[in-house]
């Protein structure tokens, strides 16, 4: 079982070096900057992709939606935007709305597909600054969350 320390800065904390080796003992700690500040967009076109299960294999775009605008946030419109039947049961999806990305995996997605959807994900973060940043949610058939389910009609 591990242990937790509390390091409290100034207060005994120099006796970890492995902590601070990691992290670094130079530096100015950055601002505080607000999410208004960051490069998120208040309007964008969700995408919908298919993931293969050759991770070498570039995405396939299987739809674009109708513009999305942040209402607040991190809140989007809760306008339907794709068709639910666009998701196959048997594949595996990424859908970029703008502000969160999703990986759906289909109750009879195959082994590979579903092991492609993870490096999958990692590769279209990288692919813009934009979605470095952004939350990634893994989402099964079946157990689709409210805010997943808003993206279709």
């Amino acid at each position: 079982m591990g242990t937790v320390t509390t390091l409290d800065q100034d207060q005994g904390d120099e006796e970890y070096d492995d902590f601070w080796d990691l992290i670094g003992r130079t530096g100015d700690i950055g601002p505080y900057v607000e999410d208004d500040d960051l490069n998120i967009p208040s309007e964008f076109i969700p995408r919908l992709y298919r993931v293969d299960g050759n991770p070498q294999k570039e995405l396939q775009l299987v739809a674009n939606a109708t513009r999305m605008v942040q209402k607040k946030k991190k809140t989007m419109m809760t306008d339907p935007c794709f068709n639910r039947k666009a998701l196959d049961e048997d594949d595996v999806f990424l859908i970029d709305s703008g502000w969160e990305i999703f990986v759906w995996i289909g109750s009879g997605a195959d082994r590979s597909e579903k092991i492609a959807a993870m490096g999958a994900a990692d590769r279209y973060s990288k692919l813009d600054p934009r979605t470095l940043e952004l939350p990634v949610h893994i989402v099964k058939s079946g157990y689709e969350s409210d805010t997943f389910l808003a993206l279709f009609a």
